[in-house]
């Protein structure tokens, strides 16, 4: 990109809007279960995150974003208030993405959890099933037996 650096906070703004988006639908995936859906919004988010360092990097070369606002500004005030305007709106995107990804991982690990306990219940009833079975006794008769005392 090599327009003025009102057009690259635009694109930086916007790229964040997308964020936005792709966060909630991953929110929605994280409560479903949905975990390939989620890895799919990962990567899409992911490839949002080079683009925005790609901006930022031209940002830098020129600079950086104060600095080119204070020589494109100069007989122009608007350009200061608008770069200003994104820049809060970014601001704002950022901190909630960064609120809403903290619940998202707590539930997944919530989520994992349960499947973790879920399967050593599963690893009990399959040993039960065993003790009752006989399995691995080769005598081909249950080893317990439930009785009246």
């Amino acid at each position: 990109m090599s327009g003025s650096i009102v057009e690259l906070v635009r694109t930086q703004c916007a790229l964040y809007e997308e964020l936005l988006a792709l966060g909630a639908k991953q929110r929605e995936l994280v409560h479903a279960g949905d975990g390939a859906g989620v890895m799919e919004v990962v990567t899409r988010r992911g490839a949002i995150i080079e683009r925005l360092a790609a901006l930022q990097g031209e940002a830098d070369a020129r600079g950086g974003i104060d600095a080119c606002v204070a020589r494109e500004s100069r007989g122009m005030p608007g350009i200061a208030a608008e770069v200003a305007r994104h820049r809060a709106r970014v601001a704002e995107i950022g901190a909630r993405l960064a609120r809403d990804d903290a619940e998202d991982i707590e539930s997944l690990r919530e989520a994992s959890g349960e499947v973790a306990a879920e399967l050593d219940r599963v690893g009990s009833g399959r040993r039960a099933v065993g003790a009752y079975s006989g399995a691995g006794s080769g005598a081909g008769m249950a080893r317990f037996q439930d009785r009246r005392a």
